[in-house]
C-alpha cells in the first residue's frame, strides 16, 4: 500500500507539472486539469459542492477509480486564501492542492497562511511550476 501511496503523490506532482497553465483564466485551468486527470484514471467534477453555513464548491474534486484516492484543487491569485483552506481541510482529501495563477506569488503570506494546516497539501505555482510548498505529511 505504501507503494502505491508514493506513486500517487508522484502521479499528482507529474500531472500539476505537465501543463503550461500560465496563459489559461480561472476556468481554462480547471477544464485542463480535468483532462488530463480523466486521462489518468480520475471521476473529476468542477464545483464541487461542499457543506458549510454558506454555500460554496470547491473548484475541482477528482476520484480515482481504482484507488479511490481524493484530491481537492482550489485556484487562488498569489497566496492561498483561508477560504480555499477552510473548504480543503472540510473535504479531507488524501491531497489538498492550491494552484497560484500570479507570476509573483506572496511566498511570505503563503507561509504563514499555511502554518497550522493539517492536511496533505501542496501549493503549486503554475506560471514557473514550482511547487511552493508540500506539507511534511506528504514526504
Amino acid at each position: 500500500m505504501q507503494y502505491l501511496a508514493d506513486s500517487f503523490k508522484e502521479q499528482v506532482k507529474r500531472i500539476l507539472t505537465y501543463n503550461d497553465y500560465s496563459d489559461l483564466e480561472h476556468e481554462g485551468i480547471k477544464i485542463s486539469l480535468k483532462q488530463l486527470l480523466e486521462k489518468e484514471g480520475y471521476l473529476v467534477r468542477i464545483g464541487f459542492p461542499i457543506k458549510a453555513s454558506q454555500p460554496e464548491v470547491i473548484d475541482l474534486v477528482a476520484i480515482h477509480e481504482l484507488a479511490g484516492y481524493i484530491i481537492g484543487v482550489e485556484i487562488d491569485n498569489a497566496s492561498p486564501r483561508k477560504k480555499s483552506l477552510d473548504k480543503l481541510i472540510r473535504l479531507k482529501p488524501h491531497i489538498g492542492i492550491i494552484l497560484l495563477r500570479s507570476k509573483i506569488p506572496h511566498h511570505k503570506k503563503t507561509l504563514k497562511t499555511v502554518q497550522n494546516i493539517h492536511i496533505p497539501l501542496i501549493i503549486l505555482n503554475i506560471s514557473t511550476r514550482n511547487i511552493l510548498f508540500q506539507s511534511a505529511i506528504l514526504l
